[in-house]
């Protein structure tokens, strides 16, 4: 492959992706963002790293419409979001034959008025904003969604596989619930004013925060195991910043997600943003969890890739540097397969096409 892809996806992937940006775009100074609603879909090709990464917006992860947001407009017509769980988010999805890394990431979003769908049929609401319907929460649909987004990734990737050409490694990683840190009413001018850390112990996580944990970390295991059944090619971690986010109420914007917010005197009501994160911040902390995740995944693909040449071959040099020594299961002659570079740049992979070789020539 050509150079490292990196897509996230999903509502709370600003406070992910952009650390990465930052520290890539700084340290060689060739990071160039481009993209159409400027925040929501974006690229950024990084030449000296061999990597490229991209951002997709996407509230529910599946197929939706957001209500409108200015009351004006709720007024004369929708006022809720409407969720469609068997139909992808082709915004995303599409793309996903081409990366190599995916994270997804959403949850805050499920916690709105919203009319759920399946297949033409109402399945549920939560907040329900029609009349004659029964509250259903947002739980298992917020589950579903991780479910349905991750199934999609796993077939999509595993279309483009066959006999002859196996499926190139891919990772999608899911970013577990983020938790908000509101104190009383959002605009109250108090509701987010803490500047320290929780203490341990001094406050226990919340029942909802749990609950988006597990539905996070339960649903990446299944497809997981799901993708291994397949041979899909795709490894799938949790990225777990729950309990970590849950710690950090002094992480947020405050009063200040607006510029100057005092710059006309103390007001009673006052926005406040307690769900989105400041930068430099705890996001910082978990794109250091995730590099360890991409790392070792990285690792394991290498090791694998070793172990998967045949006895005879004892060595490959591409560019010729001398890579390692290889045994093993034997391999198809005439067949197809994927194998890093692990001379100097780990992200750099090649494909081989095993053909009869003689011991006199190695």
């Amino acid at each position: 492959m050509a150079q490292q892809e990196d897509r996230d996806v999903g509502d709370g992937v600003r406070g992910l992706a952009e650390p990465v940006m930052l520290v890539r775009g700084a340290g060689g100074g060739d990071g160039d963002g481009d993209g159409d609603e400027l925040r929501k879909f974006r690229c950024w090709a990084f030449p000296s790293h061999n990597a490229t990464v991209s951002v997709f917006w996407s509230l529910f992860l599946v197929n939706g419409t957001e209500r409108p947001k200015s009351p004006a407009a709720a007024a004369g017509g929708l006022d809720h979001n409407r969720i469609y769980f068997d139909q992808p988010d082709e915004r995303w999805a599409a793309a996903v034959p081409g990366f190599d890394v995916v994270v997804l990431s959403a949850g805050q979003w499920y916690l709105n008025s919203a009319m759920f769908y399946d297949r033409g049929a109402v399945i549920g609401c939560h907040r329900c904003p029609e009349r004659n319907r029964t509250e259903t929460g947002f739980f298992g649909v917020f589950r579903l969604a991780v479910r349905n987004a991750l199934r999609e990734v796993i077939t999509r990737v595993a279309g483009t596989s066959s006999s002859s050409s196996p499926a190139r490694p891919q990772l999608a990683v899911v970013t577990t619930f983020s938790p908000a840190h509101f104190e009383g009413e959002w605009d109250s001018p108090t509701a987010c004013v803490r500047t320290e850390p929780y203490a341990r112990g001094e406050r226990e996580m919340e029942y909802m925060d749990k609950e988006m944990l597990r539905a996070g970390v339960e649903e990446a295991a299944a497809a997981g195991a799901d993708a291994r059944a397949r041979g899909a090619g795709l490894a799938v971690e949790a990225l777990q910043v729950t309990r970590l986010a849950a710690m950090r109420p002094d992480g947020h914007p405050g009063l200040y997600t607006r510029a100057f917010p005092f710059a006309e005197g103390a007001r009673d009501r006052m926005p406040n943003d307690c769900v989105h994160w400041c930068l430099p911040g705890p996001t910082d902390t978990w794109n250091e969890i995730l590099l360890q995740i991409v790392k070792r995944w990285a690792d394991g693909v290498a090791i694998a890739m070793n172990h998967s040449l045949p006895r005879e071959v004892r060595s490959y040099r591409p560019s010729g540097r001398l890579v390692g020594r290889f045994w093993s299961k034997p391999l198809q002659i005439g067949s197809n397969y994927w194998m890093g570079d692990f001379g100097s740049n780990p992200w750099k992979w090649v494909r081989i096409r095993i053909t009869p070789i003689h011991r006199q020539d190695l």
